[in-house]
């Protein structure tokens, strides 16, 4: 028979009682001394925006692409870019003879839309005379404006976007601009010099197939490049211009037509309520207005132990097919101006994205505790928050938030809060 002693027995009971879940505060200690209270707020208006235009330079990624979306209607994504030569020394031999030259993007295995290897219709434009990619770093790019800078069409094929693997798209260019490049083989002397010479280069991609889809071109690898095939008197050989990461400008321009869908009807009657849209590729983003916070007033101060907002995916978002946003960024309206909210800012006056898309509920979880604490203490009848997906011009994500007036009432936006005193 084993024996145990008393002091062992108290551990034994010390660790079983430090292992119980957490429980919310105050509810294990009220004998009197705490009041907690659970409030639930339903007075939450969604509406949609157009996410604000942004330019990101020197992106590691970029996405290229057209696909329709039976919500969100047609998007477009087209590429910008510039190259400088591998190297400033080309050996050409002995007449020397242009052979072609072509244009390889190297692709990330995945994509985004109906069709896992859509047909597109892929052109290459070199950047106009007098224009340069520099002039895009404070400019407002939408297609439109791109088309200025198109200059001479190098190339048109079609391709397929097969994602399964990843692999690299060729398109190869005009015979005439191969030649071009072997006689001023001159410029790749220097960076500076080549760059006045070789402004760069546009492509962009139209769907054959019905559906079409996005796919992510990865920059930073060498064989993202264009290359340059020749021959001479006793070999074949080939030069590559590169994008190199701290030197040449890169980006990703984006045409979103919402035309005849829903989203139009967001963007144009703020009355709509039935849902909201949220997406990726300088697209879309969700405002958030709740009310009815002077239920929360008290001349008695109140604690606020938790205060999570939660956003359901309608079931029109269909997830099945098009993955929502992993990601998050959230922003509060003070003063006019969109701030990060104190429950997620750091140092700096900067935040990382608050929270991440939850499968189980499916639906996004934003605490607002601080938030929430300040507004009630200041006595603001309501707050306005402002979402974005996180990664906007390398994601194309989507989804659809379902709002107050959604026919199905357990996916309408509520705002939990638990209170002590």
């Amino acid at each position: 028979m084993h024996k145990f002693s008393f002091a062992a027995i108290i551990i034994a009971q010390f660790f079983i009682a430090c292992n119980r879940e957490d429980t919310i505060i105050g509810l294990d200690l009220q004998d009197n001394k705490f009041i907690v209270r659970f409030d639930t707020i339903s007075t939450i208006q969604l509406t949609t925006k157009r996410a604000d235009s942004i330019l990101l330079d020197n992106a590691s990624i970029g996405l290229l692409g057209d696909y329709a979306d039976p919500v969100f209607g047609h998007s477009r994504a087209a590429l910008a870019f510039e190259l400088l030569p591998k190297s400033r020394v080309i050996n050409l031999g002995t007449n020397p003879v242009a052979d072609s030259v072509v244009l390889k993007l190297t692709e990330r295995s995945g994509y985004y839309g109906l069709d896992s290897s859509a047909l597109h219709t892929v052109r290459v434009y070199r950047v106009a005379e007098g224009k340069s990619l520099k002039d895009l770093d404070s400019a407002v790019v939408t297609f439109s404006t791109l088309n200025e800078y198109k200059g001479q069409l190098l190339g048109e094929q079609v391709v397929k976007f097969n994602t399964k693997d990843s692999v690299r798209l060729s398109i190869r260019l005009n015979n005439q601009f191969a030649t071009t490049l072997l006689q001023d083989t001159a410029y790749i002397s220097s960076d500076s010099l080549f760059n006045q010479y070789f402004r760069g280069l546009i492509v962009e991609a139209e769907k054959v197939s019905p559906n079409g889809n996005i796919i992510t071109i990865d920059f930073n690898q060498s064989t993202t490049c264009l290359r340059l095939h020749f021959k001479n008197n006793t070999d074949t050989l080939f030069f590559d211009y590169l994008l190199k990461q701290t030197r040449t400008r890169r980006f990703t321009i984006f045409d979103h037509n919402y035309e005849n869908t829903q989203v139009q009807t967001a963007l144009t009657d703020t009355s709509f309520s039935t849902m909201s849209f949220l997406q990726g590729m300088n697209g879309l983003a969700t405002k958030v207005r709740i009310d009815g916070l002077n239920t929360l007033f008290s001349d008695d101060p109140w604690a606020i132990n938790s205060a999570l907002l939660t956003l359901y995916l309608a079931p029109e978002s269909d997830t099945a097919r098009f993955l929502p946003p992993t990601q998050i960024m959230v922003k509060m309206i003070k003063d006019g101006k969109e701030v990060f909210t104190p429950d997620y800012q750091v140092q700096g006056g900067v935040s990382t994205a608050p929270e991440n898309y939850q499968v189980t509920t499916n639906a996004y979880h934003i605490k607002i505790n601080k938030l929430l604490y300040d507004a009630v203490l200041a006595r603001k009848p309501s707050v306005e928050l402002v979402i974005y997906t996180v990664s906007p011009l390398t994601k194309p994500n989507r989804c659809v938030i379902a709002g107050s007036q959604h026919p199905e009432l357990t996916v309408r936006p509520q705002l939990r809060i638990i209170r002590s005193q």
